[in-house]
């Protein structure tokens, strides 16, 4: 065939196939050349070879011909010329090489900038297999029952010196709760004026039992519950009796070693209603003048809110403090009304409440430790020297199942980052010890009184460690912990703060009322009170001043105790005109943020505080 019929087959077929048309471009130049069969087979063996545009092709095909008929009008022959041509796919690799640098200066700049990206993906290929073989091959090691550690400690006492088993007696004895208890709008009556006192009352004196066994329990040394990731069985089938539709709960069966996180506290929701019964039944014996059964009560409550104290999770501890506030709050109220007390019970429930705790809530948060310590044996691989990286673990993926949340979108491309996860996140030894950091910051901040706030150093060292991932390891965890950008011991110090503002109103006013029995007059001044009745005058918690007094009035106006709030400036004991806010909660919401540096600014009695800053005393007792 020549080559002017071989272009003419080819334009044929050009219609119906695009690389049709670019083999005619190049052998329609060929065929017009009138080069021998073996030279125009040549050239189009190249330009075929050649990785070139249409148009480059064709170019390529006339400059090879016209070689080749210079090389014959000289005089050579064809099958001399097209012997010393060489490999026809070496010119072809060398041809495109040429014309590729003479293409213009934006395609070369994009076929540079494809070429990287096509190294940097094979360069990110190879490093995800790297890390996903470090991270697949490595395991944690499940060497600690941190639980059952705890539980031994917690069980150590024997049986008669636990509370657990007596609460559960008193919640049988109380029995079923009647209707109106159960009534969503339900609070702890504590006044006659309150809708369900009549019936709360005459409920508690039905009960009399069921209190006293609540108050034998209180008294115990020792909490003695076991934790586990179950309902205690116990408390399931006290359930059973007690509360209608409880009995298709069953009784599961407990894990081998259950994550730390996993732990159900039932007891603690158990503790606050029976501290909502004692609280009515507080108020109760105050109106009838029962100060015996008074003191009794009160004592009870601090007994639970001190067994809540010694466990080692922090939310344990803030139901504590919560408790403690009912009994103080109780005290501050009724201690001081007329014929309650005698002088022994006076004295009695003064050093109650000054006792409790010590003198003063402590904050342990070593538990946290605890917490980390599990989520690194179980998520971390370890090189048996404190060392090892993140490498997820079964238990990651159960988790969404056990406990019932919601898996989160993408859960299939979480799971694919999981291996470049593990070299962002710090090492097991270096969350260890910045989790030990922590808690010995934790540990000065708790020895701060509440004026010296902005000297706590616990939030940033907490802040530290966040940021090596421990809690990024797994979406669960941060939506269980929640999202707060502050420590929770510096939450849980404002809460003890606030309550131990109230402990020092309880005990003044415990103090004032055995002054006045003593003299037959309140207190000029607090310093009357020391050291005969106090053993040093509280301090306010926003300055670190004695707390402000006002003696009685000559019109027979009762004294007056006071703090000067969080704007710290002494309003003689007026509070806010807004009656809205309730000054003790959001005095201590706000004080436990940097305030100081914005009272200072704008909040003085001169300057006008900043509208964020309440303004008025916060006053303690007569409340």
């Amino acid at each position: 065939m020549t080559f002017a019929s071989e272009r003419s087959a080819s334009e044929g077929a050009a219609g119906s196939q695009g690389g049709g048309q670019r083999r005619a471009d190049a052998e329609a130049v060929v065929a017009a050349s009138g080069l021998p069969d073996e030279l125009g087979a040549l050239v189009l063996g190249v330009v075929r070879g050649c990785r070139l545009w249409k148009g480059e092709r064709a170019e390529v095909a006339r400059e090879l011909c016209a070689h080749f008929r210079d090389g014959l009008e000289s005089g050579v022959a064809a099958a001399e010329l097209a012997g010393a041509f060489g490999d026809p796919a070496v010119a072809a690799k060398l041809i495109s090489a040429t014309r590729r640098k003479l293409r213009p200066r934006w395609w070369r700049a994009l076929r540079a900038m494809v070429r990287s990206a096509a190294v940097c993906l094979l360069v990110c290929i190879c490093v995800y297999a790297v890390l996903a073989l470090r991270f697949y091959v490595g395991s944690p090691n499940v060497a600690r029952n941190i639980i059952e550690e705890m539980n031994a400690a917690a069980l150590a006492a024997p049986r008669d010196q636990r509370a657990w088993p007596l609460y559960l007696e008193a919640k049988r004895r109380f029995g079923v709760l009647p209707e109106f208890m159960l009534e969503p709008e339900f609070a702890a009556p504590t006044s006659p004026d309150d809708r369900y006192w009549d019936r709360m009352a005459a409920w508690l004196d039905a009960n009399t039992e069921a209190l006293a066994a609540v108050r034998l329990a209180a008294s115990k040394p020792v909490m003695g519950y076991r934790y586990s990731d179950t309902i205690d069985p116990e408390l399931v089938r006290v359930n059973r009796q007690t509360m209608p539709g409880a009995g298709s709960v069953g009784i599961e069966p407990e894990s081998e070693n259950p994550m730390l996180l996993g732990v159900l506290l039932p007891h603690l929701g158990e503790l606050r209603r029976l501290t909502w019964y004692l609280q009515s039944d507080i108020a109760l014996a105050a109106r009838r003048g029962d100060g015996g059964r008074y003191v009794a009560d009160v004592r009870a409550v601090l007994g639970m809110a001190g067994h809540l104290l010694d466990e080692r999770f922090l939310i344990s501890n803030l139901v504590g403090i919560a408790i403690a506030d009912v009994a103080f709050r109780s005290v501050t109220e009724t201690a001081a009304t007329a014929g309650l007390l005698d002088d022994a019970e006076l004295r009695e429930l003064a050093h109650a409440v000054g006792g409790f705790a010590g003198g003063r809530i402590r904050l342990d948060v070593s538990g946290e430790l605890l917490n980390v310590d599990d989520m690194l044996q179980r998520f971390f691989s370890d090189d048996g020297r404190g060392g090892g990286h993140y490498v997820g673990g079964p238990e990651l993926d159960r988790m969404y199942d056990d406990w019932g949340v919601a898996r989160p979108r993408g859960e299939a491309l979480l799971k694919a980052y999981r291996p470049i996860q593990s070299v962002m996140i710090a090492s097991r030894r270096e969350i260890r010890e910045q989790a030990e950091r922590f808690i010995a910051a934790a540990a000065v901040d708790d020895a701060l009184p509440p004026w010296r706030h902005d000297e706590r150093s616990s939030d940033d060292a907490y802040r530290a460690l966040e940021a090596t991932g421990i809690y990024s390891v797994m979406p669960i965890v941060e939506y269980l912990r929640g999202r707060s950008a502050e420590s929770p011991v510096i939450e849980a110090a404002a809460a003890r703060d606030l309550v131990e503002t109230r402990r020092a109103a309880a005990l003044t006013a415990l103090a004032a009322e055995a002054y006045r029995r003593d003299h037959g007059a309140w207190p000029a001044s607090l310093s009357h009170l020391v050291p005969a009745y106090l053993p040093r005058v509280p301090l306010d918690p926003f300055d670190g001043a004695p707390l402000r007094y006002i003696g009685p009035g000559a019109d027979g106006t009762p004294p007056r105790l006071y703090s000067v709030g969080v704007d710290q400036v002494d309003e003689g004991g007026a509070p806010p005109e807004d009656a809205s806010r309730p000054m003790d909660v959001y005095n201590f919401e706000f004080f436990k943020m940097d305030a100081k540096a914005e009272v200072a600014a704008g909040g003085s009695a001169a300057g006008g505080a900043s509208p964020r800053v309440p303004r008025g005393d916060w006053v303690l007792w007569p409340l």
